[in-house]
C-alpha cells in the first residue's frame, strides 16, 4: 500500500509538470552538495582548460576557484527531470537551470526541499539592427604603414594606429564575442582565428545562418567581428586582428523566444572554460516584451539582472567583459542598459 501511493505521488507530479509550460523560469538551488574547499580544489582543475587556470593566475585572481566553478549537483537535476522538468540551460556560476514552466508547475517546484527560489527569466525585444551606417571618405594615414582605409577614422579615435606600429594588434588574447551569428567567408576573414564557436540558440557549432533563421540573424555579429577582427588593407583593419577568437550565437534578431539571456550566462561559462582573456558584446537589455515587465531605471544598479550579475563574475575570473553602454540616448528608455551596468563591466 505504501508503494501504491509513492507510485501515485510521482505519476501525479509527472502529470503536474507535463502540463502547459509557457513561463521561462531559473530554479535556484540551494547547494552543491559539498562541505569542504578542499573538495573545490580537487574538482574544478579537472574541468577548466589549462588556459583558462592559468589566466586567474595572472590576474591575481583570489580565490583560484570558489563555489561558482563547481558543477551542478547531479541528483537535484535528475531529480527535476523525473519529475517531467525539461532543462533548458545549466549554470554552475548561479547555481541554476533555466526552464519552462506554467503557473502551478511553480509552487510544485517551490517546495522541493533542494530549491531555494524561483524567478521569472527577463525577455527582450530585439531592435531592429538595421541602422544607417556613416559613410566615412578615406583619410589619409601618414602615421602608418597600414592602409586603413574607411577604417581610420574609427581607429584613430582609440590609439589604434599607434599600437599596430609598436606592434600590438592582439597577438596570444582569446577574444570571446557573444552576438547574433558569424558570416565567416567575406575576404575580411580569411586570417582570423576561431578556437571554438557554438549557436547557443540551436545548440550546435553552426553560427552563420540555419534553415528557419531570417535573413539576416548573421549580420549583427558579423559587423561586429569584422570591426574587431576584420584584415582588408584598404577597405577594413581591426584593432585586434591577430588574436584568437571564440564565437557565441547568443541572441535572436527578430523572434521574441524568451531564451537570450541566460543564453549569455551559458555563453560565459563557457568562455571562461576555455580560456578567454576577453567577453565583448554588443548588446543591451533594458525594454521587454508587452505583458512581461520592463526593467526600470532602478533596475540598472550593477546587482539587479543576472545578466550583469554574470559579467561582473566573469571580471572576478579574470576577463576583461566590454559591452555596450546601449545607444539609447535619442530613444525613450535614454539611460544605459544591462550589463553595461555593472560595476566592473
Amino acid at each position: 500500500m505504501k508503494w501504491a501511493f509513492i507510485i501515485l505521488i510521482i505519476f501525479f507530479f509527472k502529470t503536474l509538470l507535463h502540463a502547459d509550460n509557457n513561463t521561462r523560469l531559473w530554479i535556484y538551488f540551494k547547494n552543491k552538495g559539498l562541505n569542504s574547499s578542499k573538495n573545490i580544489s580537487k574538482i574544478v582543475p579537472s574541468i577548466l582548460s589549462k588556459k583558462s587556470i592559468n589566466r586567474r593566475y595572472i590576474k591575481n585572481c583570489t580565490p583560484l576557484f570558489d563555489i561558482t566553478d563547481v558543477p551542478l549537483k547531479q541528483s537535484y537535476l535528475d531529480h527535476l527531470r523525473k519529475l517531467g522538468v525539461t532543462i533548458y540551460r545549466k549554470s554552475k556560476w548561479f547555481n541554476a537551470v533555466s526552464v519552462y514552466l506554467n503557473d502551478v508547475d511553480i509552487e510544485v517546484v517551490k517546495k522541493l526541499p533542494f530549491v531555494d527560489n524561483v524567478s521569472r527569466v527577463r525577455y527582450y525585444r530585439m531592435r531592429n539592427k538595421l541602422e544607417k551606417l556613416d559613410k566615412y571618405s578615406h583619410i589619409e594615414n601618414n602615421k602608418s604603414d597600414q592602409d586603413y582605409g574607411i577604417s581610420l577614422n574609427q581607429n584613430s579615435m582609440i590609439g589604434v594606429p599607434y599600437l599596430h606600429e609598436t606592434g600590438y594588434s592582439g597577438q596570444g588574447i582569446l577574444i570571446a564575442l557573444f552576438d547574433t551569428g558569424y558570416l565567416l567567408d567575406h575576404n575580411a576573414f580569411q586570417h582570423i582565428q576561431i578556437k571554438a564557436q557554438w549557436d547557443f540558440i540551436q545548440n550546435d557549432s553552426i553560427v552563420s545562418n540555419q534553415d528557419g533563421e531570417f535573413i539576416l540573424q548573421h549580420d549583427h555579429g558579423t559587423i561586429v567581428l569584422g570591426t574587431i577582427a576584420g584584415y582588408m588593407p584598404g577597405q577594413l583593419i581591426g584593432p585586434a586582428y591577430s588574436s584568437q577568437y571564440i564565437l557565441a550565437k547568443t541572441e535572436i534578431y527578430l523572434d521574441e523566444i524568451h531564451m537570450e539571456e541566460d543564453n549569455w550566462v551559458a555563453a560565459a561559462e563557457w568562455a571562461d572554460s576555455l580560456g578567454a582573456d576577453i567577453i565583448s558584446t554588443s548588446l543591451g537589455y533594458s525594454t521587454f516584451d508587452e505583458g512581461e515587465g520592463d526593467y526600470s531605471y532602478s533596475d540598472m544598479d550593477g546587482n539587479t539582472t543576472i545578466i550583469t550579475n554574470a559579467a561582473d563574475l566573469a571580471v572576478k575570473k579574470g576577463i576583461a567583459v566590454f559591452a555596450s553602454a546601449g545607444n539609447e540616448g535619442d530613444n525613450s528608455w535614454y539611460y544605459i542598459t544591462a550589463p553595461a551596468d555593472g560595476d566592473s563591466v
